[in-house]
């Protein structure tokens, strides 16, 4: 228009197609007032909610009497009900730890017990809280001996470089130098070739000094006999709390019958705290040991290794009136005198409380011993043991 016109003509009027319902934002941002509350806002509010709380008239008077505008404006304003929730308490006159304290315990104001009051202070007794344990701490890690010798190394290395840096700081004194007769003329150098007698028998007496220093501090690491005995013992008894070895062996026949063999079964398992029974049966020995992994892994290499099954031990060489038979007896239960072991593995607690030998007349007895123990499979394995199967 303004192109064609030149100028925009009188009788064109420019309109706005704006809907005034429509709420259009602004760029400009109002400025915020305050909002005060008026005085007496909370007041009205409280005495609605006090009317509201109030019983009716009608309800709290009786049916057959009528209340007269005049008396009811006369008559006083009935207190609200007030209803206490379940869980709180009456206030009461007197706490109850004070009552043992006082003559009258119905009142503060009553005079005190002397005969009660005296110096010792009563302590409370402890209780533990009614809470789940907490979580055991975490395992150590298990390092191998080439690591440990590598973290032993390193914090040596880090102790010496600290004290170095001590010494250039000027916190402590530099160490004298470690002289020795092979390196006494190259650290003293003029001195020792001034009066080298002298200085040679001055780095002897620091050299003896120097070992006498090592060797007392070896002495005050060493452990006490008291305390070799009880490490010895805590190697011996091990934690079995979660869970037990167990080892079972099947020995020949005739083979306990001899004192020695049967002295070293038997104090063996006594000294390594080991737990069992060794059930004499017609045809084999049932032994059987429960306990820490060390101490089965010891009475293992003494069943299988130390004690040698099979030897003549019960025919004396001098005796020589043994006749035949009883040589191919003895011959007999060199080839059937061996001990295998048949089982070994975890169990979660032991079944026995010491270690002892029982005899067992036949079969049957010997696989009711176990039966009352829970462990009649221990039995019937050695039963049905057959060495050439195993291999």
């Amino acid at each position: 228009i303004n192109a064609e016109y030149g100028e925009e003509p009188k009788h064109i009027k420019v309109r706005t197609f704006i809907d005034p319902r429509l709420k259009i934002p602004s760029n400009v941002r109002k400025k915020r007032a305050f909002n005060l509350i008026e005085p007496g806002t909370y007041i009205k509010k409280a005495e609605e909610l006090r009317k509201s709380a109030l019983p009716l008239t009608s309800a709290s008077a009786p049916a057959n009497t009528a209340v007269t505008p005049a008396e009811e404006s006369k008559a006083p304003a009935a207190a609200p009900s007030i209803h206490l929730p379940h869980d709180i308490v009456e206030i009461p006159n007197i706490e109850w730890w004070d009552a043992p304290y006082l003559s009258d315990p119905t009142t503060y104001s009553s005079a005190p017990k002397d005969e009660k009051i005296t110096l010792f202070i009563e302590h409370p007794v402890p209780m533990k809280p009614p809470a789940e344990k907490p979580a055991p701490p975490p395992q150590a890690l298990i390092l191998t001996k080439a690591e440990r010798k590598k973290l032993r190394k390193r914090n040596r290395l880090e102790a010496q470089q600290e004290r170095r840096d001590r010494v250039m700081l000027g916190l402590e004194d530099a160490p004298p130098p470690k002289v020795k007769i092979s390196n006494m003329m190259r650290v003293l150098g003029k001195e020792a070739v001034g009066d080298p007698t002298q200085i040679e028998i001055k780095v002897r007496k620091e050299m003896a000094l120097r070992q006498a220093r090592h060797n007392q501090r070896n002495q005050e690491r060493k452990l006490t006999p008291e305390d070799r005995k009880a490490k010895k013992r805590r190697k011996m008894f091990e934690d079995t709390s979660l869970n037990t070895r167990v080892a079972v062996f099947r020995v020949g026949p005739k083979e306990l019958e001899d004192p020695r063999k049967k002295f070293k079964v038997d104090i063996n398992a006594s000294q390594n705290h080991l737990s069992g029974c060794v059930i004499h049966a017609p045809d084999f020995s049932v032994v059987v040991v429960e306990g820490g992994p060390k101490s089965i892994n010891r009475y293992k290499k003494l069943m299988l290794k130390r004690v040698k099954w099979g030897t003549v031990s019960t025919i004396e060489d001098d005796d020589h009136d043994s006749d035949d038979e009883q040589k191919k007896l003895a011959r007999k239960n060199i080839k059937d005198g061996l001990c295998n072991l048949v089982w070994e593995g975890e169990v979660l607690k032991p079944c026995f409380r010491d270690f002892r030998f029982e005899s067992a007349e036949n079969e049957t007895a010997g696989r009711k011993f176990f039966l009352e123990r829970g462990v009649v499979h221990y039995f019937d394995m050695c039963k049905t043991f057959n060495e050439k199967t195993v291999e």
